[in-house]
């Protein structure tokens, strides 16, 4: 009969060191990792001169990829931001913020908060609320999308969600030609 040999569990003693060990090697490599995934200024190189002229150095094309990709997380930001004010005014999470300036009371609307605490005007606020939904199907679909450029989309995004409910009555007109279709205000 063949003898099994039960696979080593999480936790166990693989490498001759501790669970101890284990779990701070394990706490360790987490902690590099959100380090190297989190942005920030700390990851971008302080600018320099070149180093000469014509093609660039092995540093050079380091630096610039970082460069690159700290310009690419502007437009992420972007989307970030108003989905986050987006999500707090829809579900008026601000509501039991302290007011920066009159502590006694709680924010009364997203932009308020915005405003006082980030310095985001109300017309800014409700930019960045109106467009991150688009900015987010375009860099899902692989799109570099400024956010002017998708500002401009937003009018065209309302009007064509504003026109789907007559859309789909008139669908279910050709459909069913003797049924009524539903009022619309």
């Amino acid at each position: 009969m063949a003898e099994t040999t039960a696979a080593p569990t999480i936790g166990a003693q693989q490498t001759g060191g501790s669970t101890l060990d284990q779990a701070l090697l394990i706490a360790e490599q987490v902690a590099a990792a959100v380090d190297e995934a989190r942005p920030g200024l700390d990851k971008i190189p302080d600018p320099v001169e070149p180093a000469g002229e014509g093609e660039l150095t092995a540093e050079e094309e380091e630096r610039l990829d970082k460069c690159v990709g700290g310009v690419e997380l502007l437009t992420t930001a972007f989307w970030v931001a108003g989905k986050s004010l987006d999500t707090m005014a829809v579900g008026r999470l601000f509501r039991r913020l302290p007011h920066k300036l009159e502590p006694s009371r709680c924010y009364e609307t997203i932009e308020e908060w915005a405003w006082l605490e980030h310095g985001i005007k109300q017309s800014r606020c409700s930019k960045l609320r109106a467009g991150w939904s688009l900015g987010e199907v375009l860099s899902a679909r692989g799109y570099n999308a400024p956010e002017g450029q998708v500002r401009e989309l937003v009018p065209l995004k309302n009007k064509t969600s504003a026109l789907r409910p007559y859309e789909e009555d008139q669908r279910e007109a050709v459909r069913h030609p003797t049924a009524r279709t539903r009022a619309r205000p």
